[in-house]
């Protein structure tokens, strides 16, 4: 559709970006790139939810609930590929109160980000599962600081009788997605991270 891209009609006639900006996907964005949400869902899977693709479902269906518009994909690694190999790469990252995460991709996959990954799609408090050392801010990841598939993942999220690695939602070094020597059981239930595409 012509407004998704037209500078001077951008998401609807009249809409004019701004001169430093540019009309994508119906949004004037400035040279840093469009912002991308990310938040911890408010719903829990166990281990053996389906699979990503099952997981961007529930991702996108959280996201409609609370009236965030776009895309969502799950912060999970299955089957060889990690976001790294599925993810929208440009703009930056925030929680849904504007909370910056990280300025870039670069940013996001250097090893640590900003602030914790700690509210959900309502802007609430997020709670995470107990994964290990009954700490109770699991989440289920399977993705490596570089945004790689990294380590057990309940056999691509499809069985609850083994282990699947975790990030720890109130943390801001690598455990933010890798927690250290941390596996939960399959069988229990944790929120996973949506971004938005």
């Amino acid at each position: 559709m012509y407004t998704k891209t037209d500078p001077f009609n951008c998401g609807g006639c009249g809409i004019e970006c701004d001169e430093a900006q540019e009309c994508l996907g119906s949004e004037c964005v400035g040279p840093e790139g469009r912002p991308r949400v990310v938040f911890v869902s408010s719903e829990w899977v166990s281990g053996g939810f389906g699979g990503p693709a099952v997981g961007d479902e529930l991702c996108d269906i959280l996201a409609a609930e609370a009236g965030l518009e776009g895309n969502f994909e799950a912060w999970l690694g299955a089957e060889g590929t990690g976001p790294v190999d599925t993810f929208s790469t440009d703009g930056f990252f925030e929680l849904v109160d504007g909370t910056l995460i990280a300025n870039d991709w670069l940013d996001l996959t250097d090893g640590s980000i900003l602030h914790q990954i700690g509210l959900d799609e309502f802007g609430d408090i997020a709670y995470g599962g107990v994964g290990c050392n009954d700490a109770d801010n699991a989440v289920w990841t399977a993705v490596s600081p570089k945004g790689l598939e990294m380590g057990a993942n309940c056999y691509d999220w499809s069985d609850e009788d083994v282990e699947g690695m975790v990030g720890y939602l109130d943390a801001t070094g690598e455990a933010w997605t890798m927690a250290p020597n941390c596996a939960a059981a399959c069988f229990e239930s944790l929120p996973i991270y949506c971004f938005e595409q």
